[in-house]
């Protein structure tokens, strides 16, 4: 091969393992493509190399610039991009707080109904329906099952799990 066949060759293998990279970032493939892309840059410097050690030595360093520009980029500053964001499975930090909030708004939610009053809609064997504060919600029964009708009052709220037990009769 004459030293310009090696310059061609060393510049084709870049370019397709830049342009594999570029496709690593659309079209998930386990890190397949980014192999292939190293395998092909390493291709590509030792075609320079073949040509002259200056050429070599400046397309392993270009390599190993680019490169480590590119992991950089990729793990700094493309997920704070709007593109990035985009790419990214994850929720950003607003979204993160903002579902923290109603969550932490739902347990305070929860534990209000402590002690509140209701009565079974249904058996409850012990889980059933129950009207509490006018709301239909699915309830536990501590303590075993409770006919239709009785009036209840909430002991626990567990989760998603609204335990009940029966009303006593004040006299």
């Amino acid at each position: 091969m004459t030293s310009e066949e090696f310059l061609f060759w060393g510049t084709v293998l870049l370019s397709g393992a830049f342009v594999l990279l570029l496709i690593e970032l659309f079209v998930p493939s386990g890190g397949i493509l980014g192999v292939v892309a190293g395998v092909l840059a390493l291709g590509g410097v030792v075609a320079f190399w073949q040509n002259s050690w200056v050429w070599g030595v400046t397309a392993l360093a270009g390599s190993i610039v680019a490169g480590a520009a590119g992991f950089y980029f990729a793990f700094n500053v493309m997920p704070h991009t709007p593109f990035g964001r985009d790419l990214m499975l994850g929720d950003d930090e607003d979204e993160l707080q903002q579902k923290t909030l109603l969550e932490q708004r739902r347990r305070e939610e929860e534990q209000a109904l402590i002690g509140a009053a209701g009565r079974a809609l249904t058996d409850l064997r012990p889980i059933g329906q129950a009207e509490i504060e006018g709301a239909r919600v699915e309830v536990l029964a501590v303590g075993g099952t409770v006919a239709a009708g009785t009036p209840l009052r909430v002991v626990a709220v567990e989760g998603n799990t609204i335990k009940v037990r029966p009303q006593r009769a004040e006299t």
